[in-house]
């Protein structure tokens, strides 16, 4: 990657572009492989299916959608912090969210009000989309 990504760049203005991944320069970062799961989600479409089959009722207009905010929880469970807590690092690091294609990344408390809001209710349009794409993804491989 050319380009520089400085840490203090503006959120609200920024737009997101696609990054190369390349492990030959010196200032690695250990989110790194950020854009090939960007890559992986973007090619099963995980961010539209989530927008469109999981609809959470009572949910008032936020800064993140479901689908952001279910999309940053994979991130983090992916990169290994599964745990909203953990996931500061990953809101404070604008490399990261640049490398993952996100413009910004929710904090621990968005987090955790969003999962506080889930009701049972609310969760299971999420488990059955879930299991249909479990068993879609599962069943494309056997």
């Amino acid at each position: 990657m050319k380009k520089s990504i400085s840490q203090k760049d503006q959120i609200d203005n920024q737009k997101v572009e696609t990054v190369t991944e390349e492990f030959t320069g010196k200032n690695l970062t250990r989110f790194g492989g950020a854009g090939l799961i960007r890559k992986f989600f973007k090619r099963h479409h995980i961010h539209e299916k989530i927008e469109q089959e999981v609809q959470i009722e009572g949910r008032r207009d936020c800064k993140y959608s479901v689908g952001s905010m279910l999309v940053s929880l994979l991130y983090g469970m992916f990169l290994g912090y599964p745990r909203p807590s953990q996931t500061e690092v990953l809101a404070t690091d604008k490399v990261f969210q640049k490398i993952a294609g996100l413009v910004s990344f929710p904090v621990q408390s968005t987090i955790s009000r969003f999962l506080d809001g889930l009701k049972v209710v609310g969760a299971l349009p999420l488990a059955n989309w879930s299991m249909c794409w479990r068993k879609e993804f599962f069943c494309g491989w056997w």
